[in-house]
């Protein structure tokens, strides 16, 4: 158990832990960053795209049928 606490204990090691630690936590950033640039899936913008163009499309039949 001792040299258990020696390993941890030793400079090398807490170093690895450290730059483990810093590079997860850039990940972290970098991917928090990623996700917020594109924050809808593109099937989802032409599913959307379409909706839009058939909602248009009723309304403009719907005004055409009103007259």
């Amino acid at each position: 158990m001792q040299r258990i606490k020696d390993i941890i204990a030793s400079q090398r090691v807490q170093m690895v832990l450290l730059c483990i630690s810093v590079l997860g936590m850039l990940f972290l950033f970098w991917f928090t960053i990623w996700t917020n640039m594109f924050p809808t899936d593109p099937a989802e913008e032409i599913q959307a795209e379409k909706v839009k163009e058939h909602q248009q499309e009723r309304a403009k039949m719907f005004e055409e049928h009103n007259k």
